[in-house]
């Protein structure tokens, strides 16, 4: 359930980002508006994951070492 909410949750912050990018011509307004989006799919993911705890160790080293990441490194 993990892996397919955060994907989701992924996959609409890209859209959202790409929206940006096109309407806001500044690239300050584009990093800040970016930002928050970012901050917010981040405060998403953290209310998921302490809402339902992993379901084993490997789960969780998935989640810290490779989707976390991917929010963070947008």
């Amino acid at each position: 359930m993990l892996k397919q909410t955060s994907a989701r949750m992924l996959a609409e912050l890209e859209r959202e980002l790409g929206r940006i990018e096109v309407q806001l011509a500044d690239p300050l307004d584009r990093l800040v508006q970016g930002l928050k989006l970012v901050r917010e799919a981040l405060a998403k993911l953290k209310t998921l994951v302490l809402a339902a705890p992993f379901e084993s160790e490997a789960t969780e080293v998935y989640f810290l070492k490779g989707l976390s990441l991917l929010f963070i490194g947008i």
